[in-house]
């Protein structure tokens, strides 16, 4: 089983790639300047978006 993991807070962003337990990929991005929560908001909203177009297209072969 894979699974992807978006972390944000007002100071850093971590995503991390796992299979199973296993952590594949792990990256860690810092803040120049706290990140506002309206700010974290649309990050998650645009990374969650991304993603149900990308499945809804591997599963249905259609973009909407």
């Amino acid at each position: 089983m894979w699974s992807v993991s978006l972390v944000l807070t007002t100071k850093s962003a971590r995503l991390t790639l796992r299979r199973g337990d296993e952590v594949v990929e792990d990256e860690v991005w810092k803040f120049d300047e706290p990140a506002p929560k309206a700010e974290q908001r649309d990050i998650a909203e645009c990374v969650f978006h991304d993603c149900y177009d990308l499945l809804n297209y591997s599963a249905h072969g259609t973009a909407q």
